[in-house]
């Protein structure tokens, strides 16, 4: 039992399920449309300790009101992930791009999965160990303590 794989699991589940509602709504409410990739526009970023160079494309297109936009898809990668003039479905909500597509859903899916699994793998071994016994009787030594 290791409750960092828990807290993982826990994390996925969360994240996957974020991606998901998001991507909902996203594809419901928003404007779909093809963009096209002007250029790749790298930034320093980080998490914790670590950083690094990330690539994020930049993404020119025709919104529902026939204003040609330019904007940054929020999806970075240390290499680019699209090259230059390519099209990308994507669904313009709440002011920002999104990226569209099966292969987007299947992997957002995939996320909420895995961590779903992680979760219930890892609260399966602490149902079945010693461990709420053992939390058990700490709490009655407690109690016979005071």
């Amino acid at each position: 039992m290791s409750v960092f794989y828990l807290l993982l699991g826990f994390i996925l589940t969360c994240g996957g399920l974020y991606l998901l509602t998001l991507h909902f709504y996203a594809s419901k409410y928003g404007f779909h449309t093809l963009g096209i990739v002007t250029k790749n526009v790298g930034k320093w970023g980080g998490s914790g300790e670590t950083t690094s160079y990330l690539y994020y494309p930049l993404i020119q297109f025709v919104d529902q009101e026939d204003n040609v936009l330019e904007l940054r898809l929020d999806i970075g990668c240390s290499i680019p992930l699209f090259i230059k003039g390519q099209q990308v479905k994507i669904v313009y909500y709440d002011e920002k791009i999104h990226a569209s597509g099966m292969g987007w859903k299947f992997l957002y899916w995939a996320i909420f999965l895995v961590g779903l699994i992680v979760f219930g793998f890892q609260t399966m071994l602490i149902i079945n160990s010693d461990f709420i016994d053992t939390f058990l009787n700490w709490r009655e030594l407690i109690r016979l303590a005071s």
